[in-house]
């Protein structure tokens, strides 16, 4: 019998399951919400290494990006993916990315483009644009919620002497560790709470132990789409633990889900304005919109008169509709 070459990752995500379930059932459990993405992805954890070389056919249950969207794309949204990857490559100072091997999207002249890596590509640049990462240097990283480790590849495809840690649910872990032992190499992915960052490596740390980050200093943490998932403890206690491990925080979230979602699931309702109260801000993805754009997007109600009256046309487009900040959380970098 031939032993899985992800064995270890199965094993050590097993463990740190079943080690958070024997745990009271407090903020160190997953949301409502994403206990039933558990729950529906759960056999990714049982298919065989050949499936699992195909990981981005399974990723959708992370984030929504659906393979089979690719094959039935109008000519109209493939123009549009198109438009909006080269739209942002002054942004990122001519670096070029396309979806590694073994990915989904769509063909073009640039390569394999998706909806993730789109954005992705939208966080990376406002990182550059704010000042929080460059090509050269060993910036310390922590990523609260990674997806499927689309950012984290990114990222350390932009600089690779990142030394970037990936905090995030369990279950979700194994799907970045069988997507970035892939991409990066097995030696380059590590599990469980670092104690030094070595340049250049990935650290996947379960959820429940994020306190024990506090040892460490990061020049700055990011969270991209999985923050407005949480429930307001959950997001008060990532708070409590950037003040003390963090520089920086860099958020691309919505203010919240619909109403019936956040009731249903007991989510935060007021991201945006929680985590204001919590750290000042430092960027604001609005300020570089037009003034028409910027009073639609600061004042909700202003701007649902003005889209009632003259469209949406003037609106960013993709992950750039939402709005993105980065906060100052201390001096810990």
């Amino acid at each position: 019998m031939t032993t899985s070459r992800f064995r270890h990752i199965l094993d050590f995500v097993e463990s740190e399951i079943a080690r958070r379930d024997a745990l009271p059932p407090d903020a160190l459990a997953p949301s409502d919400y994403w206990k039933d993405f558990n729950r529906f992805s759960s056999y990714i954890r049982t298919l065989p290494d050949a499936e699992l070389e195909h990981i981005r056919h399974h990723t959708w249950h992370i984030n929504g990006d659906r393979y089979d969207a690719y094959h039935f794309i109008s000519e109209r949204r493939r123009r549009q993916l198109i438009e909006n990857y080269e739209g942002l490559l002054p942004r990122l100072r001519g670096f070029r990315w396309t979806e590694p091997a073994g990915g989904i999207g769509i063909d073009t002249p640039h390569g394999l483009i998706s909806v993730s890596f789109l954005r992705y590509a939208v966080a990376l640049a406002d990182l550059l644009d704010a000042g929080l990462l460059a090509r050269d240097g060993e910036p310390r990283v922590l990523e609260i919620g990674g997806g499927y480790g689309g950012l984290a590849l990114l990222c350390l495809q932009f600089n690779p002497r990142i030394a970037y840690v990936v905090c995030d649910l369990e279950e979700t872990l194994f799907v970045q560790g069988v997507y970035l032992t892939q991409q990066l190499g097995e030696a380059r992915v590590r599990l469980g709470v670092p104690t030094t960052l070595e340049p250049g490596c990935v650290y996947l740390v379960p959820q429940t132990r994020a306190k024990e980050l506090a040892s460490l200093r990061f020049d700055f943490a990011a969270n991209q789409q999985s923050m407005q998932e949480m429930t307001p403890a959950q997001v008060e206690r990532y708070c409590e633990i950037l003040e003390r491990c963090a520089a920086r925080f860099y958020s691309c979230n919505r203010r919240r889900h619909g109403k019936g979602v956040v009731e249903s699931k007991g989510l935060v309702a007021d991201l945006h304005e929680r985590l204001a109260r919590r750290f000042p801000v430092l960027w604001d993805s609005t300020d570089a919109l037009s003034p028409l754009a910027r009073l639609h997007e600061r004042h909700r109600i202003a701007g649902k008169l003005i889209t009632a009256v003259i469209g949406r046309s003037f609106l960013p487009t993709g992950e750039a509709a939402l709005r993105r900040f980065v906060y100052r959380c201390g001096d810990a970098a």
